[in-house]
């Protein structure tokens, strides 16, 4: 009996790709103990918290690509997820500032931008599916956190998330239909 081998090759691109990590990860490493090592010696805010949430915002965006879920909107929504972290940690260790209406408003700007991506090609998008729902959801109960926590000033961002999300996950179950629930049941498939 001879056995066949199905499993591609490993390419040298690949094993170079994998070297390059393994030494662009040290910079990455050396800059956040710097910073954090600077921030405890001079005192004062936590600082060093923000420089390395953009460490690893970057490092995943760029170099840690994902290998499943690796389309344009999830990497999208993933971008959107970091960039409102940052704005938090910022808000809550540096200076506080009006962050649950710039969050709010960068998430719905995001709704906007990765439902346009998703129904300009619904074919090929039908599958990616699953993130943009996460994000509808995730961005629906953090609008319900915002009505609590919000000023009145920040009232309208909240409402417009909100709305926006609301719509947005109208429309794909609309446009979908069954589809939206074998894509759902895929998804969640553990077997």
């Amino acid at each position: 009996m001879e056995v066949k081998v199905t499993y591609p090759h490993v390419e040298r691109r690949k094993k170079g790709r994998r070297k390059m990590l393994q030494i662009l990860k040290w910079p990455f490493i050396v800059g956040a103990l710097a910073s954090i090592i600077v921030n405890i010696c001079v005192g004062g805010k936590a600082w060093s918290a923000i420089v390395v949430a953009g460490e690893i915002a970057l490092w995943k965006l760029v170099f840690a690509l994902d290998l499943v879920e690796y389309n344009r909107i999830s990497q999208f929504i993933k971008a959107t997820i970091y960039s409102c972290i940052i704005l938090a940690l910022i808000h809550f260790l540096i200076v506080p500032f009006w962050a649950l209406g710039i969050i709010s408003i960068l998430v719905y700007a995001a709704l906007v931008v990765s439902g346009i991506l998703f129904l300009t090609d619904i074919k090929r998008q039908k599958q990616n599916m699953l993130p943009m729902f996460f994000f509808i959801v995730a961005a629906l109960v953090t609008s319900a956190i915002g009505f609590i926590l919000s000023d009145t000033k920040d009232y309208w961002a909240v409402i417009v998330l909100s709305s926006i999300s609301v719509v947005l996950l109208i429309v794909c179950i609309s446009v979908l239909r069954l589809d939206f629930l074998r894509e759902l049941k895929k998804g969640f498939h553990i077997k």
